[in-house]
């Protein structure tokens, strides 16, 4: 079917070239000329491919490199039509050596591989087309219809797992051939890995056999790797030691990029990851070396014994552990600089542990041998995906076998080392227990030396015990007395400083008696003459006046706040302008009566008081009420006044004749004697900042 195909494509195309350059009555006679030419060219093209008779050997896989045709497609724009076209068929070239796979290496191409299959049987064949590398970004499978055209499997590591026609960790597409039938099948694979194509073709039971012995080789190796991550993380858990723990994530990242290379990651961690799959294997081999080089600094003692190669080791771990950050930002660009950059840090590895096996470090030995096995491993595998070396079993599996040996190796080392810890505790312990023998001798010669000057101890301590009773004696009497004398000082000292304040005290109280008398003179004034004009003030307000003019009177409820002149005066001015926009007549009165009366917040709500034809003798009654209760509250200040002074004088003179203790607020003592001295600070201001404390248990007269 892909022979006819190509065979009417050429003809078409040189039918066309024909009437183009051609008279007419020549176009026939060129027609089969040039159609004759390029299905002898065609037929020539695809006969150079050789043939797989897939009907032979059912037991045993076939391998497909000689049988592959190759394209290079370095834009990666060709189609499956195009690579069809004559033209860039004829590009594929055959002939390649019966090797295990094909290796193009790091290449941005994509490579189109064409395979020719015969089924020469009588029955039509099932058959397994497998491409053993997971790391392969993009494949294609253009497979024949039997209706004609072609069917189209796109897979690939970059691609979700549900896309693979058949689970398994690699590429494997089940094909079914007609019965005396030959098929030409297309593959396209694309890869920022090395582009590996280790194909075969197999029988579905062979396939199934070897698909079960497979996984369960991987199931043996992820087992060990699991047993070794349980058992050192007991070992953690028991001796919390750092190397437990970097031993543990050496193992955990060495298996998982493992698994990222071999395609059971994709299959089984993360199926749908599309850039995650591409980067996990070196974003893992990266953090690796995170746990690989403390390691080898605290197995082999490092830094105590090659302090400038430490030095390197630590660099290189800060590198390494940022380095993933690279691999996940820019996979494509770092990918094939990466195996460098490893092997690199693997020399720094390999150089140190040498460097202590030949300075005698006994655990360099084991680890230097351990590394040699990985790192031959990895040279193996790098190697493979440059291409210098052929692809195989050897090959493709030396990085899990090598790793497998190596974490077995190191196992051994952290046992030898333990082992060499617990001598090293023996020694220890068999010299600590000879000092402790020596100790102890010692001790019981320093304990009878002891005991002999205790006992001359306890006899001077006796004789000066009884010389500090005595002595206590004579301070306790002597205490008594001084205590009694302070308390009559005490006492004494209080009498003299209230003589002082009994002057200002009495001077104190003659200034409220004055205030009071003043007010009294005042609302006996004020209260008769204001008493015979409430009837005629009643008699010109209706009912809802009368209430604004007691609202008004009783603005603070009878209780002015104080306020200084300059404040009174500077309010005076700013009601007085207030009620001047508001056109009224005679203002500053007027702004004066609502300052004293403190309605100045309130001008809009007492404007029919204030524009009534009769507001001055109404104003004026208001104002001498406003003198009456500014007059009584004077008189309440006064008097309120001298009953501090009076409570201020007893409590510091002490009435009550003994020490009496209470909770008290210490600011309420000391507000008593200011107001007991409060004619010697009539000339300054006190400032009172009284925090929120607690109460005080305390004698207040103390």
């Amino acid at each position: 079917m892909p022979n006819t195909l190509c065979r009417q494509n050429i003809v078409t195309h040189a039918h066309n070239k024909a009437s183009v350059l051609l008279p007419r009555r020549h176009s026939m006679f060129m027609h089969l000329l040039v159609s004759f030419f390029f299905m002898l060219y065609a037929s020539g093209t695809l006969a150079a491919d050789q043939v797989l008779e897939a009907s032979t050997n059912a037991k045993a896989p076939a391998q497909l490199t000689e049988y592959f045709a190759v394209l290079e497609d370095p834009g990666g724009q060709l189609t499956l039509a195009e690579v069809q076209k004559p033209e860039v068929a004829a590009r594929f070239s055959t002939g390649h050596k019966p090797e295990a796979a094909l290796n193009f290496g790091y290449t941005r191409s994509a490579y189109w591989l064409r395979l020719r299959l015969r089924n020469s049987s009588q029955q039509p064949l099932e058959r397994m087309l497998e491409l053993a590398n997971a790391r392969l970004s993009n494949v294609q499978l253009h497979a024949p219809q039997p209706q004609g055209g072609y069917s189209t499997i796109t897979t690939g590591n970059a691609l979700p797992f549900a896309t693979r026609p058949y689970a398994n960790r690699y590429f494997v597409f089940p094909l079914t051939l007609p019965a005396q039938s030959e098929q030409v099948l297309y593959l396209r694979v694309q890869s920022v890995m090395p582009i590996i194509v280790p194909a075969q073709l197999w029988a579905p039971s062979a396939f199934y056999a070897h698909e079960r012995n497979d996984y369960l080789a991987q199931a043996i190796y992820f087992g060990m790797v699991a047993a070794m991550v349980l058992f050192n993380l007991l070992l953690l858990m028991s001796m919390w030691e750092a190397i437990y723990l970097y031993y543990i994530g050496f193992v955990v990242c060495i298996a998982t990029a493992i698994a990222s290379l071999n395609g059971l990651s994709k299959e089984f961690l993360w199926p749908d990851s599309v850039v995650w799959s591409e980067v996990a294997t070196y974003f893992f081999l990266s953090l690796l070396f995170v746990f690989l080089l403390p390691f080898l600094r605290t197995t082999l003692s490092s830094a105590k014994l090659l302090p400038r190669f430490d030095y390197a080791i630590r660099g290189a771990t800060v590198f390494f552990a940022v380095y993933p950050l690279a691999v996940v930002a820019a996979f494509a660009s770092v990918a094939k600089v990466s195996g460098i950059l490893f092997a690199a840090g693997a020399l720094l590895l390999y150089a140190t542990s040498i460097f202590l096996a030949l300075k005698g470090q006994r655990n360099a030995v084991l680890f230097t041998i351990a590394f040699t096995v990985l790192l031959l491993g990895a040279v193996i595998t790098v190697l493979r995906g440059w291409g210098i070396l052929p692809v195989n079993s050897l090959t493709t599996n030396a990085l899990q076998a090598g790793s497998a040996l190596e974490m077995v190796l190191l196992a051994f080392a952290m046992a030898d080392r333990f082992n060499q810890i617990r001598k090293e505790k023996t020694v220890d312990q068999q010299a600590l227990i000879t000092s402790r023998n020596a100790l102890v001798e010692n001790l019981q010669n320093s304990e009878n030396l002891l005991q002999a000057r205790v006992a001359e101890r306890t006899a001077e301590l006796q004789t000066a015990k009884e010389q500090a009773e005595s002595a206590h004696l004579q301070a306790s009497t002597a205490l008594a007395e001084l205590q009694s004398t302070q308390a009559q000082l005490i006492q004494a000292e209080k009498m003299a400083s209230l003589g002082l304040l009994v002057g200002n005290v009495a001077h104190e109280i003659n200034t409220p008696i004055g205030a009071v008398k003043s007010s009294g003179a005042i609302i006996a004034d004020s209260l008769g003459g204001t008493l015979a004009q409430l009837p005629q003030l009643f008699d010109l307000l209706d009912p809802a006046e009368r209430a604004l003019f007691m609202q008004f009177i009783s603005i603070e409820g009878g209780k002015f706040s104080a306020l200084s002149t300059r404040d009174e005066r500077a309010l005076t001015k700013q009601v007085a302008a207030q009620l001047q926009s508001l056109a009224l007549d005679d203002v500053n009165p007027k702004a004066r009566l609502l300052v004293k009366l403190r309605a100045h917040h309130s001008v809009a709500n007492f404007m029919p008081l204030l524009t009534h034809p009769q507001s001055a003798f109404i104003l004026a009654v208001a104002g001498n009420l406003a003198d009456i209760m500014s007059s009584t509250n004077n008189i309440n200040a006064a008097v309120e006044r001298v009953s501090r002074i009076v409570f201020s004088l007893k409590s510091l003179a002490g009435a009550e004749g003994r020490s009496i203790m209470s909770a008290v607020h210490l600011y309420k003592n000391i507000e008593n004697a200011v107001e007991a001295f409060q004619s010697q600070t009539s000339t300054v201001d006190v400032v009172r900042q009284y925090a929120d404390v607690p109460m005080l248990h305390c004698d207040p007269d103390e």
